[in-house]
């Protein structure tokens, strides 16, 4: 959205000549933002569709509107078809919510019920509403009006009477840098999307499933890399298949994520690293090798992992020890496969598929990290502490940062 097409939704606003006698006060609203968006080309798909829209059962007068641009009704259209007139209602949320109202809540709930998640990157002012970048807040009578690239994905939890069991589970981590992830799941507690937000990328992961297995990961730095994995998995044996593309203006596999790039040099083939992980009785890795990975062993003691081990021909073997507390940990109530949380370090921290909080991690280069927490009711961590001392003293030790941690029930 540039800066005259800004302008340009205000002035109309100001003087949209709707005729609000005898109306009704959705009908005024409807009539404002169409009026409003009808000015500008490039919304027109989205008004022809918003005008379609029966507000008549909505209980509402303030309404907050995602007026999605003709090239992102398009790649809606084209990726589903029958979905762009149910998706519309997902555009529209109940209520006005400026910039700073979004910034006290953490999700809203569309028309068709689908919730919201909301993510601001403080560090660089950025408001995300389900992975969708918002821009400018346009003022429009009793609503606003953002104007958005693609339509806001659905997301529908669980409602409280399905016969689901709710359980407590991450969904969104906050760092001191103003970075954030966020992460969804599946109704068997998976998780099957991560979004991670920074001021300079966004990167997204997605899982797919066979049964009870995890059968492919797909890591997406967009405008960078992306890094394809496919497990195959025999008995306790996992054969790791991973594919590195390029990507130097527009994500690679974007539309996978609802983008497509006109670029064809965003799927330039880089590499292939085949890797076996050996599993334990309890789908915990014991021993990786093979392509760029060292050889590696891990042990374990009360669910949690003790002891990580990498073989280095220089300068011997490379250990790193950990020790926990008997709290709750992030991910207890995560069903995505263990050997997945302890071995994926380009996702995880190697120790998040442990059932406790790692309090000190004594590194193979003599250095020590330690973490302190603060707990909900339940028992989960809500905020992190983290500690990394130094064997030696130099500006890049001795400091404190921190996370915080919030959750959702599924």
């Amino acid at each position: 959205m540039t800066i005259a097409l800004a302008v340009l939704l205000v002035v109309i606003t100001s003087c949209d000549g709707v005729d609000k006698s005898d109306k009704s006060p959705i009908e005024v609203q409807k009539e404002a933002v169409l009026s409003a968006l009808s000015k500008n080309s490039n919304l027109s798909e989205y008004a022809a569709k918003l005008k379609d829209f029966d507000f008549s059962e909505i209980q509402a007068d303030k309404f907050t509107f995602f007026a999605v641009t003709n090239d992102g009704m398009r790649k809606l259209a084209s990726s589903s078809p029958e979905s762009d007139g149910i998706s519309i209602k997902n555009s529209i949320v109940a209520g006005k919510y400026g910039k700073s109202a979004l910034r006290n809540v953490s999700q809203l709930q569309s028309l068709d019920g689908s919730t919201l998640p909301i993510i601001e990157i403080a560090a660089c002012r950025q408001i995300y509403i389900n992975s969708v970048e918002i821009g400018e807040e346009i003022s429009v009578g009793n609503s606003t009006v953002y104007i958005v690239e693609k339509m806001i994905p659905s997301r529908i939890l669980n409602s409280a009477d399905d016969g689901h069991e709710k359980v407590q589970l991450l969904q969104t981590v906050n760092y001191g840098s103003g970075d954030s992830h966020h992460y969804e799941y599946d109704d068997q507690n998976r998780i099957t999307k991560i979004i991670r937000y920074s001021c300079s990328n966004i990167e997204t992961e997605s899982f797919t499933y066979d049964g009870d297995n995890l059968v492919r990961h797909i890591l997406v730095s967009h405008g960078y890399f992306s890094i394809v994995s496919d497990y195959e998995i025999s008995g306790n044996k996992i054969t790791m298949t991973r594919k590195g593309y390029t990507g130097p203006d527009e994500p690679v596999f974007g539309d996978l994520f609802d983008i497509k790039s006109d670029n064809p040099y965003t799927d330039t083939y880089n590499w292939t690293d085949i890797n076996t992980l050996y599993l334990n009785n309890d789908g915990y890795p014991i021993q990786m090798g093979g392509g760029s990975f060292a050889n590696s062993t891990f042990q374990y003691q009360d669910g949690n992992l003790i002891t990580h081990t990498t073989e280095d021909g220089l300068v011997g073997d490379l250990i790193n020890k950990y020790k926990y507390d008997n709290n709750k940990s992030l991910f207890i109530n995560c069903k995505t496969p263990k050997w997945f949380m302890f071995w994926a370090k380009e996702t995880f921290a190697g120790v998040y598929g442990s059932r406790n909080n790692i309090i000190e991690s004594s590194l193979w280069d003599g250095n020590k990290v330690e973490h302190m927490y603060i707990y909900d009711s339940a028992g989960f961590p809500i905020k992190h502490l983290i500690r990394v001392n130094c064997k030696e003293d130099n500006e890049d030790c001795n400091y404190w940062v921190y996370e915080t941690y919030e959750y959702v029930y599924n």
